[in-house]
């Protein structure tokens, strides 16, 4: 919130009265206006900010419209459908019920767009089976770049993670109605922590370009399955 006072200088006229009879004088009034300029301070996303799923009926991560995310770093909603906000790298995080942040549909469509992302992490209740799957949801392609520091434009690579943390369930990439590749900048971690979750990875794995190139470690109880033409 931004505060202006103005302040105004006014003259009235105030009448009097003596022994010699009715007369005037001037008197300075001065009238204070304070102004209130009322505006929303909009905090801007950064690499490497969390955002946190915070919309439980929709299905896409770039639907229009404010509050499908929240990012737990600048404590503000965002959409991903605007280019200056999706090109970035970011944590993404599934939580479920949970103060700014919500249960994950069953599965999530990429509709063609690129996202970057230094983490996936998928914790325990993100929705009631621990399932879903993330997948193109129409014809063309779409990605996810792991480890590309500052997003659309490259920078240092960062070492990244896909994290499924649930007690049981699945949670899958695959290609969906058309092409989706998981593209890796940087080599990085693939962990399922517990011995009845996993993880199942149908989509295109491709390095970045060919100077930025990496490879899969597979940590945790669970089980990692490469399947398609991985």
């Amino acid at each position: 919130m931004t505060m202006n006072t103005t302040i105004l200088a006014a003259t009235t006229r105030c009448a009097t009265s003596d022994k010699n009879g009715l007369r005037f004088m001037r008197t300075p009034l001065l009238v204070a206006v304070t102004l209130l300029a009322l505006g929303a301070t909009v905090k801007a996303q950064s690499n490497g900010d969390t955002l946190r799923w915070n919309f439980s009926s929709a299905t896409s991560w770039s639907s229009a419209g404010t509050g499908k995310w929240y990012d737990t770093t600048t404590s503000t909603a965002v959409d991903l459908s605007v280019a200056a906000r999706s090109n970035l790298t970011y944590n993404f995080l599934f939580s479920g019920a949970v103060t700014n942040g919500t249960v994950a549909p069953s599965t999530f469509t990429l509709s063609n767009t690129a996202f970057y992302a230094n983490s996936i992490t998928f914790n325990d209740g993100f929705n009631s089976a621990n399932t879903t799957s993330v997948q193109n949801g129409s014809a063309g392609t779409s990605s996810i770049t792991f480890g590309a520091g500052t997003g659309s434009s490259g920078g240092n690579a960062t070492a990244w993670n896909i994290t499924n943390n649930a007690g049981n369930g699945t949670v899958t990439f695959a290609n969906g109605s058309g092409t989706s590749n998981l593209n890796l900048y940087t080599s990085g971690t693939v962990n399922v922590v517990n011995s009845s979750a996993s993880i199942t990875i149908s989509s295109n794995i491709t390095n970045s370009s060919a100077s930025n190139v990496g490879g899969i470690t597979k940590s945790g109880n669970g089980t990692l399955t490469l399947s398609g033409t991985n």
